[in-house]
């Protein structure tokens, strides 16, 4: 075939080219086949017609040995699919063949059948001829399945997906070069599982053997192959591997997405997210663009799976805030959809995690960095300064805290006999030699507490916790970090609290209150629940039996010893859950009045809801606000001097 007659035929008459090819002429529709997409006009002239003409389910043959056979009723159903093969960017404008494709299907499906059993499988096939039909049934595929209609009828038909998979896994095997252009088996196969069935991942998963590391281990090594080296090699097919790879883990209890967990799947794309950030930056190619939204997809996508912070940890330390900050500037370049799939990263997910003190750290030693150049200037300069600048500002604040804790480690601790409640520095109390967590001034309150103050039945729930927690991938760090941030917000926004209380519960003693705070949301929501009501509004949360039955406890405590204690119930993020940490601190944490900033029930009466005084003041906001006007005297030149 001349591929310039061909198309100079198509230009100056193509009706009578359709025509021909319709009646079953092979040499032109040959031509059409191979270069109707520089004459897009023939596709409102029925060219896809012409090709579902020859791709009738009842002219198919029943032995696909005779598939490597010279046949006129098979070449003109493999030229025909070869024609399809040049739709897809046609489909993907518009719908309107979609009724077309869904009725000419099941022809093009029993077609590609014979083909892939008999010449993709036949092993008496030649490797030519095992390869351009593999590429051509793909490619098919790939074209038809842009078209919605099209995928819900490719999706529905038995052996679709199992075919689709076992293309995908013999795409790069052999030593013949593809003739197209992309990984169209992977394309194919990622189109169809747009639609989000666990079905559809399960029959992945079957026809590629049932061992999901198989799968895994394929997706990656060839993920991996695209990014080695200097650069990206080939964008768009990148781009597509990380897409199939999102869909292969979108179920969310299915083994196939656990499987790419634990396989540093969120490590890797962060690292591909970082080396399209420095290839961007560089001028590289537009494609880069795909890649950097695909790669951030699946980090949106999944890094609160499971219990979420491992992600996000992991995420972090591979290079996350360096890859969305040098990013940045081209946020801009992409549609809204993607652009904001993007930032939740930073607005939405990040900062519900900033309670962790593993977190808090791993950001930490990444953010420093990111405030000097060039890194500070593309932030700035972009559209993510807003959210970028608002996480900047909580992660600071999170830090400060970690340091507070420190320096505060040992210090108030308070003995746990109800009936003493004494506070003095941690070195100077006793600790349970059962549960080695709590304490108490003397051995006198250590015998009451165990015979009349419930420690007896909270020992033994506090070994199991303490030995459910090894088992999980909460640090003990973590959770002793928990109840100093809690307990530091609580007292911070008592003037709040307070007023919440007169307004709310108006002769409710406070110690009967249960001080609510919601970190799933930023800033933090602060409320109150009465002590009494406290089941009514429970949350539904993830938690262990012994986590729920020890926060009974605790609250069974508080009522049976009225105003001894106030119960600080704390929302925290935990992946695909929730998880609800209780702090107990003494009743008379209402009426603190070690720190200056608070006021008294008078003048919070006086005070709105909005009132600047509904926050008090302490280190952590004194340590912020120095380094606010260092870094102000800073961009004026001047030296610093708070």
């Amino acid at each position: 075939m001349d591929p310039s007659r061909a198309v100079r035929k198509l230009r100056e008459n193509p009706r009578k080219m359709i025509d021909a090819a319709h009646r079953g002429s092979l040499l032109e529709l040959t031509e059409i086949a191979n270069m109707w997409q520089e004459a897009p006009q023939v596709l409102s002239m029925g060219v896809l017609d012409v090709f579902f003409r020859h791709l009738d389910a009842n002219t198919t043959p029943t032995n696909p040995e005779r598939a490597i056979d010279r046949n006129s009723t098979i070449d003109r159903a493999f030229m025909s699919m070869v024609g399809l093969t040049k739709a897809g960017n046609f489909l993907t404008e518009h719908d309107d063949f979609g009724d077309a494709i869904t009725k000419a299907w099941p022809g093009v499906f029993k077609w590609s059948a014979f083909f892939f059993a008999g010449r993709v499988q036949n092993k008496n096939a030649k490797p030519e001829m095992q390869k351009s039909t593999l590429d051509v049934i793909s490619g098919t595929w790939y074209s038809l399945s842009r078209s919605e209609k099209a995928r819900k009828a490719m999706n529905a038909t038995k052996g679709s997906i199992e075919i689709a998979t076992q293309m995908w896994v013999l795409e790069d095997r052999g030593k013949i070069p593809s003739v197209i252009d992309i990984p169209s088996a992977s394309a194919a196969l990622d189109t169809l599982l747009r639609d989000d069935t666990q079905a559809a991942l399960d029959r992945v998963l079957a026809a590629a053997g049932g061992e999901p590391d198989n799968i895994v281990q394929l997706s990656l090594s060839r993920l991996r192959t695209s990014v080695n080296g200097p650069g990206i090699r080939d964008p768009a097919k990148t781009a597509i591997y990380l897409d199939l790879i999102g869909h292969l883990s979108r179920g969310q209890r299915h083994p196939l997405r656990h499987a790419f967990l634990h396989a540093n799947t969120i490590t890797l794309c962060t690292k591909v997210a970082l080396s399209a950030s420095q290839l961007l930056n560089q001028g590289g190619p537009p494609g880069l663009l795909d890649v950097m939204v695909a790669s951030f997809g699946y980090l949106a996508n999944y890094l609160e799976s499971t219990e979420g912070f491992t992600w996000v940890t992991q995420a972090i330390q591979a290079g996350l805030l360096t890859a969305f900050v040098d990013c940045s500037p081209h946020f801009s370049k992409v549609d809204d959809e993607d652009r904001d799939t993007i930032l939740t990263i930073v607005r939405d997910i990040l900062p519900k995690y900033l309670v962790y003190r593993s977190v808090i750290l791993a950001v930490d030693g990444t953010i420093r960095k990111l405030s000097e150049a060039p890194h500070n200037k593309r932030i700035m300069q972009s559209v993510a300064w807003g959210i970028w600048s608002k996480f900047h500002e909580l992660a600071l604040e999170r830090y400060m805290v970690t340091i507070q804790a420190k320096a505060l480690k040992g210090k108030g601790a308070t003995c746990d006999n109800v009936k003493c409640h004494k506070v003095d520095s941690k070195n100077n109390f006793r600790k349970c030699a059962s549960c080695s967590t709590t304490l108490y001034c003397s051995k006198e309150c250590q015998v009451i507490a165990w015979k009349e103050g419930r420690h007896k039945a909270m020992c033994k729930m506090k070994q199991r916790e303490r030995l459910e927690g090894k088992l999980q991938s909460i640090s003990r760090s973590d959770s002793i970090f928990f109840h100093h941030l809690f307990t530091r917000d609580a007292r911070n926004h008592l003037p709040r609290l307070r007023r919440l209380a007169l307004k709310d519960y108006p002769g409710t003693t406070k110690t009967a209150l249960v001080i609510c705070i919601d970190y799933t949301v930023i800033p933090p929501k602060y409320s109150l629940i009465p002590l009494a009501k406290y089941e009514e509004s429970l949350p539904d949360t993830r938690g262990s039996p012994n986590t729920e039955a020890r926060n009974e406890a605790l609250l069974e405590r508080a009522r049976e010893n009225p105003g001894k204690f106030t119960i600080i119930q704390s929302k925290i993020a935990n992946g695909e859950a929730l998880q609800i940490v209780m702090t107990v601190v003494t009743g008379s944490f209402w009426e603190d009045r070690d720190n200056p900033w608070i006021e008294d029930e008078n003048e919070a009466a006086e005070h709105g809801d909005d009132s600047l005084s509904g926050k008090t003041v302490d280190g952590v906001d004194m340590m912020m606000a120095r380094m606010a006007l260092n870094s102000f005297l800073r961009s004026q030149g001047e030296p610093e001097t708070f």
